[in-house]
Formats: C-alpha cells, structure tokens, sequence
C-alpha cells in the first residue's frame, strides 16, 4: 500500500508539474506540436494516475481510506480537477492555432514563404539555451536550404 501511495504522490506532483510548466512557457513556444507532447505527457500522467489510484481502492476497505492521507485530503479530485483544466487549455490553444491557419487558407493567403520570417521572429523570443540550441541545430543540418516552419515545430515540439 505505500508502494502505491507513493506512486501516486509521484504521478500528482507530474501533474501539478506538468500545468506549472505549461503555464510559464513563453508565448512563442506554444506551437502545436509543443501542446500535441504536452497533451500526451498529460493523457500518460493521467492514465497512470487512475491506474493506481484503482489498485489502492482495490486493497484497501471503506475504513482503511478513511485514515490514509491520500483519501482525506482527496487527491483524487484535486488531480482529476488539474487534469482537466489543464486539457481543456491546451485544448483550446490547439483549436486557435488550427483556426488562425484555416482563416489565413479561406482567405487565400499563402504563408509558404513566410516559414523564415515566422521563424526568426520566434528565435528571438526564445531564452539563450534554446537559441543557441536552435542555431547549432540550423547549423548542421540546413546547409543548403532554409527549415521550414513544420521542421521547427517538431524540433520543438519534442
């Protein structure tokens, strides 16, 4: 049993973990393919959460939870409620970036060519280590062409 409770203190702090990350990152990291992995990370946490928050129900009777800390302080409800705020949120983002492109096609209007410029304004926002890591990325593997902006947001996205 404190196998299993420990596992799930482990699971509640990535899911707290995983919201206080996502709300401090920079604006211009929020691509799809970051919300896309922060999803995943999020939908794993969680699946792994209720996982073994069943096996501790499963051993444990009505007046066993009632002196284990995990159940008085109903940390089942408070990771369940983080969970799905933070899913709705990248929901959300996911669903302006994908309207903000469709607008921009209704209205014919290619950002093939706009893939630099997109590009270089966002590496400019990004902290040092990042900028670095991009410029050492950019310098190895685009020798003859320039990345695209799908390129950068799987870089990125990871």
């Amino acid at each position: 049993m404190k196998k299993i409770t420990a596992v799930l203190e482990d699971l509640y702090e990535l899911i707290v973990k995983c919201k206080t990350n996502y709300k401090k990152s920079p604006k211009a990291r929020i691509t799809k393919g970051f919300l896309e992995t922060r999803i995943q990370s999020l939908e794993d946490y969680w699946k792994s959460f209720k996982s073994a928050h069943q096996s501790l129900i499963k051993i444990t009777n009505q007046e066993e939870r009632k002196t284990i800390k995990y159940f008085i302080e109903e940390k089942y409800s408070e990771s369940e409620e983080i969970y799905l705020d933070l899913k709705s949120e990248i929901a959300d983002a996911l669903e302006l970036i994908t309207t903000k492109k469709r607008s921009l096609r209704t209205m014919d209007i290619s950002t093939v060519s706009w893939d630099p410029i997109v590009i270089f304004l966002t590496v400019q926002k990004l902290d040092m280590e990042i900028h670095k890591e991009w410029e050492s990325h950019v310098s190895q593997e685009y020798q003859t062409d320039l990345p695209t902006l799908a390129k950068f947001y799987n870089i990125f996205g990871k």
